[in-house]
């Protein structure tokens, strides 16, 4: 599965504790934000495609901080050692998620 066209839009920037399709094409992996990285995944970043933003944690922010601190597999890549799973997730009309960007 992949996302078909990797569609960055500066409304939603990967600013702190959003969510960005990793890879390429896009997906299926995703990442955290944990700060602004708006530079990095962004138009211009780290390659000449910016990464797609296409969600905002609004709510258990500890959480993700904690995930984040899980022991990793050995090698070049960000996998933990245990899976997580997401619990629950609901969609926003985007006029409210563009209040919560």
């Amino acid at each position: 599965t992949s996302v078909v066209f990797q569609e960055y839009s500066d409304q939603f920037s990967h600013k702190e504790y959003t969510v960005g399709f990793g890879g390429r094409p896009g997906g299926p992996e995703f990442y955290f934000n944990l700060e602004d990285n708006t530079e990095f995944h962004g138009p211009g970043g780290q390659t000449h495609e910016a990464d797609p933003c296409f969600a905002k944690v609004l709510h258990g922010f500890d959480a993700i901080d904690r995930m984040m601190t899980m022991p990793l597999l050995p090698g070049g890549y960000s996998e933990m050692e245990k899976h997580v799973g997401i619990e629950g997730a609901y969609i926003l009309p985007s006029h409210e998620l563009l209040q919560n960007a």
